[in-house]
Formats: structure tokens, sequence, C-alpha cells
């Protein structure tokens, strides 16, 4: 139990043993800058690092699923980062809030940085997805994504389902590409 010293973590390391960071895990560990993550997580519930410290995080390439509001309330946070490419990153089983989208412009952050460059927050690219059939609802439904801007559509996706860009008020550009 960390309860009572949740405010005197600084760093934390995630060992090899743990596959999954559960739901509120470090929530108001508020001095918490900096975590290492070991590579053998593979799931990051909801609201895992709710109102920590952290000024950067590196997801690393063993994460397999990712939950709503992993980082909500981070207001320190400026450095998001994936360990793989861009491809790997867009094969993550990704909640449809998984990074607080409709309140992108309360961060410092907006992009993730990905080992081949990197993705704008505000520009959703869906490619090479072995579930494309249902990837657009899956990822564009329920108000997620009122600040999205952009979206590229790959020739993997097979299906766009009835409302998936519903309340995207702000979105100006959708294009198609191979």
């Amino acid at each position: 139990m960390i309860e009572p010293y949740r405010s005197d973590i600084a760093r934390c390391e995630i060992g090899y043993f743990v596959n999954t960071i559960n739901e509120w895990a470090f929530e108001n560990c508020s001095n918490m800058t900096e975590i290492v993550i070991s590579g053998y997580v593979e799931n990051i519930k909801q609201y895992a690092f709710l109102n920590t410290g952290l000024t950067s995080i590196t997801i690393p390439t063993s994460v397999k699923y990712i939950e709503n509001d992993i980082i909500n309330i981070c207001y320190n946070l400026t450095e998001f980062n994936y360990a793989g490419d861009k491809n790997q990153w867009y094969l993550v089983d990704k909640n449809s809030n998984w990074f607080n989208g409709s309140r992108l412009d309360e961060y410092d952050y907006s992009y993730i940085h990905c080992s081949n460059g990197d993705i704008d927050l505000a520009t959703v690219y869906y490619y090479n997805d072995d579930s494309s059939d249902r990837v657009l609802t899956k990822y564009l439904n329920n108000n997620s994504y009122e600040s999205l801007v952009k979206c590229e559509v790959g020739d993997a996706v097979i299906n766009i389902d009835s409302y998936s860009f519903d309340n995207c008020y702000n979105l100006t550009e959708f294009s198609f590409t191979s």
C-alpha cells in the first residue's frame, strides 16, 4: 500500500515481472517526474498515471493495450515517447480516449515521438491494422476526438461505420492514401 506515501515518490521503475499497470496505480503521485516501464508490460489500465508530475513518458513496444485517460491531469507532461515505430504504435489497441483527445489543448505535448518520426495527436492515421474493418468506429465515436483536425485513411481500411466522425467538429482535412 503506497497511499500515504504517494507524494513522496519521485521516480518509479516497473520491473520485469509486471505485465499490467492497473487502474489508478500512480494516482496523485504528484512529485513523480520519471517512470521507467519494463519491456514486459502489456497493458496500461485507465487513469494509471492520473495527476502525476511526469514530465515525459516512454511506452515500450511490449504494450498491446492502453485504456482511457492514462495520462489525465498530467500538466507537467511535455514529451510522450513510444519505443517502436509509427506502424507498431498504430497496432497498439488503444481506447478511444486514451490520451484525453477532447482536452488536447490543455497539455504541452501534441506529438508522440516514435523511432521513425512523430505522430501529431491532432491527426488520426489508419494504416496496416488487421482489424481495419472496425477501426474507424472503434477510435472515433463517443465524442473522443473533438480536437481532431486531420484524418488520413490508408488502403487497409475497408469499412467506415455510421457516425464514425460524429462530434469531430474541428475536422477540416480528410484524405485516403495508399
